[in-house]
């Protein structure tokens, strides 16, 4: 087996709407092999894997796999269950998967997954898995270092359990969510201007101030001691040589911590003797130079968790514990309790596993235990003093018995620090009763606290605190702006332009990807060809924008899957044969396949708008997950007619007026679309089918007639505009259309515009992208040699692995094919071919050039074109004027004589 190549497909995608890993394989021999055949796979494979029982597989039904199994199914399926199946094992809730053959012994292989890199680890051992049974290697060993390499990865990678807890309620909620920074739980929640940050429970709304102040234990407690509130007496330490006063000047118990660490880490407990406050002074140093010796409380360890000046929930932190049995010892019964499936080394699954330390040991010392001391049955004894979960203690809520008062303190104790969410740490002997009334203190405030606890306490009540969490954060919303997504074939540019122009009259910042750059209103803020995931999420980061207008091409989806999760309006402008043969898309209908992915994922208050006049988008419509509007630029189509009887909604053309029908209800929009600057006086019926998409989305998604109106009138027809769509440089006798068409069927809309203009000669700069199919370059040259007087053939810059000439000489053999009898030459270099259009311009001429890139250099040299060409003009007026009074002259004299 080899594999060829991986994707990672983090949105939406053409398989699933869960993010998934797509491995290329080549299985090689393996691939003529009879699974049945071979003798004990299928057992071995389900005595280590028996969680394989439970796949449904295609059958739908449970044992479904294992009875694709015994039938004996491919060695590419095999491996597609199987890292699923490992996944699972390792805790993750992935259910998706999908085999494809491509072509040979070639597979393509989907797999759903939460964390990246342990995807691919269970990909590479579920390869590994196979062969080891297909050599008799021992599989038993490889299995436990699945096991064990898989912990690693999850531990280093994987989203812990509050994180993944809030991220959990986010998705139950229906607010967005976009990682930032997934190692350091740094995430995005909402887009545009209502999102908010968070990185575990710090939010963008966390004081930073809060936060330091928090860390820095010594001011925090003197900043609560001044407010009246109940906190234990105590110093900070840098020398050893301080502690001999301190402990005479305290007494003891003592409690000795780091001056800024967090999760319990250097802190030591109940020290009644020098010896033990030595050694705990040096442990503390390990994580902070300066140490706090303070007097020690006895009683319960609480955590009261405030959020937004309430408390939301309490826990008591249970120090971890063995129960004897009276045959194990210490130290068997802890590893008993760290191999429960529920305890993981860090903070990646619900429970942390109890250290074995020097701390541990001291506790057990001090009790008279040492980790091979083997307790009475039922005997209870404590491993640590401390009860943070960080080191393998758990938790019962204690929600409910909060005092009042005790809550009135832990919310204040936050205000004070100056934190939103906080972690309030309390020692006292009882929750239930007033702190003032017990010898009860504030020991700790914590930024950035942790909510395992609470979600997974081992008594109790769980508490939802990432709903608390999140209702704070977005009281009122869900966190989201209004996503308009616009795909198609052609005017998806123009569309996403259009809509852009009108929303700029209804919300203040409006962004906007296309296929030249990113907008936040008329400023571009990234040049490229921006239409896939990455630039649409990244737009959606952007913190000032309302409204986010995506264009969206078949490439990105096709690599990546969508940048957002959920549109409120999909447009589907129209479909034809382009990019066949690339990316594993052969027909229309494959084309069409990837595209419809934009109305699958409209919110289903949101509208779906479809091309009427397109039968292969009208095709789409079952697979819309809202409300269709069609759009037509037809006077008559008996779809929107038989939609419209039905109560449907649609946008169309009826004498030269746009409609807006609603069931029987008609509206007109526009008067005359002739009007329109983009229409160029009604001829560009292409424009037209634009104007009349990006005015069905407007007014479905609510804005009004006359703003609708007013962004039509104001979008004119040129670069400034619209850069590099049916821009048109015009002089006395010439015309120049620069436009990126770049398939058949764009090609014909421009020149049908073309022949509506009503030069003496059209001619035309031709290309084609060289990864399009023979077939679709050689039909670009039919077409063209159907309409134009004069063609010059040019190539792209970047040849997408064509060579030099190849597709100039497949664009010669379709204009050939159509029977074209004008003038053309090959001029492979874009710029030298226009300027040698230029040069041979004739009156009368309508030229256009259809580019790649560079287009502002183009206009350049289309400008200076036409300037050359009105001096030409110039100077052949003068002499056709002198000649003339040369002929009036000499015929002036043969009249005298």
């Amino acid at each position: 087996m080899k594999v060829i190549a991986y994707e990672v497909m983090t949105g939406a995608n053409i398989y699933s709407y869960s993010p998934v890993i797509v491995v290329s394989i080549d299985m090689e021999d393996l691939d003529e092999i009879e699974r049945k055949d071979i003798s004990g796979f299928n057992e071995s494979l389900l005595k280590y894997f028996p969680g394989l029982h439970e796949h449904t597989c295609s059958l739908g039904v449970k044992g479904g796999f294992v009875k694709r199994l015994a039938e004996g199914t491919y060695f590419s399926h095999i491996i597609e269950h199987l890292c699923l199946e490992i996944q699972s094992g390792l805790g993750q809730d992935v259910y998706y998967g999908k085999t494809v053959w491509q072509r040979d012994s070639i597979y393509k292989i989907v797999v759903e997954y939460l964390v990246e890199e342990l995807a691919l680890f269970a990909f590479e051992s579920a390869i590994k898995v196979v062969t080891d049974i297909l050599k008799n290697n021992d599989l038993e060993f490889t299995v436990r270092k699945i096991e064990k390499e898989g912990e690693r990865l999850l531990g280093q990678y994987g989203i812990g359990p509050s994180t993944s807890a809030i991220l959990e309620e986010a998705f139950k909620k229906n607010i967005p969510v976009i990682p930032l920074d997934k190692k350091n739980s740094l995430y995005q929640l909402g887009y545009g201007r209502k999102q908010k940050r968070i990185e575990a429970t710090i939010t963008s709304t966390t004081s930073c101030i809060g936060v330091d102040i928090a860390c820095n234990k010594l001011q925090t407690n003197r900043l609560l001691k001044e407010a009246g509130l109940p906190v234990p007496e105590g110093f900070v330490v840098e020398k050893p040589a301080e502690l001999k006063e301190l402990i005479y000047s305290l007494g003891t118990p003592l409690a000795v911590k780091p001056y800024n660490s967090n999760h319990g880490k250097g802190v030591s407990l109940n020290i009644n003797n020098w010896y033990e406050l030595k050694k705990a002074f040096y442990r503390a140093q390990k994580y902070s130079e300066k140490v706090i010796v303070e007097k020690y409380l006895e009683g319960k360890d609480y955590r009261l968790l405030v959020i937004g000046n309430k408390l939301v929930a309490a826990s008591e932190r249970i120090p971890p514990y063995v129960i004897g049995d009276g045959v194990s010892s210490i130290g068997e019964l802890i590893n008993c309790i760290n191999r429960s499936p529920d305890r993981g080394t860090g903070h990646e699954k619900r429970l942390t596993r109890i250290k074995i330390d020097d701390m541990l040991r001291s506790c057990l010392r001090e009790q008279g235990f040492s980790l091979e001391s083997i307790p009475a049955k039922g005997q209870k004894i404590n491993v640590r003093y401390n009860g943070n979960l960080s080191t393998g203690g758990t938790a019962r809520d204690v929600s409910e018995e909060v005092h009042p008062l005790n809550a009135g303190l832990a919310v204040r104790a936050a205000q004070i620090v100056g934190l939103d969410i906080a972690g309030i740490d309390i020692v006292a002997v009882d929750i239930r009763v007033p702190l003032y009334q017990q010898k009860g203190a504030i020991i700790e405030v914590n930024a950035a606290p942790g909510i395992r606890m609470h979600h997974y306490p081992e008594e109790g009540e769980p508490r939802n605190a990432a709903g608390a969490f999140l209702d704070y954060l977005f009281p009122v919303d869900d966190g989201r702006i209004p996503i308009i997504s616009i795909t198609g074939t052609n005017g998806k540019t123009t569309t996403s332009r259009l809509l852009a122009e009108i929303f700029r009259n209804v919300y203040e910042n409006v962004g906007l990807t296309t296929t030249d750059g990113t907008y936040i209103n008329e400023q571009c803020i990234m040049r490229g060809d921006n239409t896939g995931p990455i630039s649409a999420r990244a737009l959606l980061r952007e913190p000032v924008i309302d409204i986010a207008i995506l264009e969206t091409a078949r490439g990105g989806i096709l690599r990546q899957g969508l940048g957002y999760d959920y549109s409120d309006i999909g447009i589907i402008t129209n479909i034809s044969g382009d990019h066949l043969g690339n990316d594993g898309i052969d027909t229309i209908e494959d084309l069409a396949d990837v595209k419809a992915l934009v109305i699958e994922r409209v919110k289903k208050t949101g509208f779906c708008i479809l091309n009427a006049d397109d039968p292969v988008v009208v095709s789409l419509s079952e697979r819309a997950s809202a409300p269709i509007v069609y759009f037509s630029r037809k006077n008559s189509n008996q779809l929107i007619e038989k939609h419209c009887a039905g109560g449907g909604k649609a946008v169309y053309l009826e004498n030269n007026c746009i409609i807006y029908r609603d069931g029987g209800k008609k509206e007109s929009i526009v008067e005359r679309v002739r009007d329109i600057p983009l229409s160029v006086n009604g001829l560009a019926g292409h424009n037209i089918e634009n104007i009349v998409a990006a005015t069905a989305a407007a007014i479905s998604f609510g804005v009004s007639k006359e703003i609708i109106r007013k962004g039509l009138m104001s979008f004119a027809n040129n670069f400034s505009c619209n850069p590099g769509r049916l821009n048109i440089f015009e002089s006395i006798g010439l015309k120049v259309i620069l436009d990126y068409g770049h398939n058949p069927a764009g090609f014909k809309e421009v020149y049908r515009f073309m022949q509506k203009l009503g030069g003496k000669r059209l001619v035309g700069v031709i290309g084609v992208p060289g990864d399009r199919k023979n077939e679709l370059i050689i039909r670009a040259g039919e077409i063209t040699g159907r309409y134009l007087d004069c063609v010059y053939i040019k190539e792209d810059e970047e040849l997408r692995g064509r060579k030099p000439g190849e597709t100039a000489a497949l664009i010669e053999k379709g204009l050939l094919n159509s029977g074209f009898s004008g003038f053309y030459k090959i001029i492979r270099d874009e710029k030298k071919a226009l300027e040698k259009a230029l040069e041979n311009a004739l009156p009368g001429d309508i030229i256009v050039c259809f580019y790649e890139k560079e287009a502002e250099k183009l206009i350049q040299i289309i400008k200076h074109g036409i300037i050359e060409f009105e001096t030409r003009e110039t100077l052949d007026e003068g002499n056709r004027q002198e000649n003339i009074f040369r002929l009036c002259k000499i015929s002036a004299g043969s009249r005298k004589k």
